[in-house]
C-alpha cells in the first residue's frame, strides 16, 4: 500500500485568512457596485477603487458535487445611510446550500426565499448560518 502525506490547506480562525491551498482572491470595489445601495449618488461620491469586500476561495474542481470553502472579508464602511455590504445572490445551481461562520466583527446576513420571503441573522464571531438552496442572501 502506498500512503502520501497531505498538508491540507489552513484557516487563521481570528483573522480569516487561508494557507497552504491553491487561492482564488478576488476584491469588490465601489465602483463594481453600481445599483446595490439605495444612495447611488452617495456610492458615486466615493473613491471608486475602495475596497468594499475581498473574497479567498479554494481553488476547487467545478465538478458535480464539490464543495467551495472560501472566506469573505467584508471591511467597514457606509454608502449613504448603509453600511458596506455583498452584493446579494442566488447560486448558478440554486439548489447549491451554504454555510457562513461568523468568524470576527458583527453584522447582519439577509437571506430571501424564490417565492420573496425574508429573514435576517445577526452575524458575530462564532456564530453559524445555514443557507439553504433556492435562497438568496447578502
Amino acid at each position: 500500500m502506498n500512503l502520501s502525506f497531505i498538508q491540507p490547506p489552513q484557516v487563521a480562525w481570528a483573522s480569516g485568512a487561508l494557507a497552504d491551498g491553491p487561492l482564488l482572491r478576488k476584491s469588490t470595489r465601489i465602483q463594481d457596485l453600481t445599483d446595490v445601495f439605495a444612495d447611488e449618488n452617495a456610492r458615486q461620491q466615493l473613491a471608486g477603487e475602495q475596497v468594499v469586500y475581498d473574497v479567498e476561495m479554494l481553488d476547487t474542481s467545478s465538478a458535480e458535487g464539490e464543495l467551495y470553502t472560501g472566506v469573505t472579508h467584508l471591511y467597514p464602511g457606509r454608502v449613504g445611510c448603509e453600511y458596506f455590504m455583498t452584493r446579494g445572490h442566488f447560486h448558478e445551481r440554486r439548489e447549491q446550500g451554504e454555510v457562513y461562520f461568523g468568524l470576527r466583527g458583527a453584522g447582519l446576513l439577509l437571506l430571501q426565499t424564490e417565492q420573496g420571503d425574508t429573514r435576517l441573522e445577526k452575524v458575530f464571531a462564532g456564530s453559524i448560518h445555514i443557507i439553504p438552496g433556492f435562497t438568496a442572501h447578502r
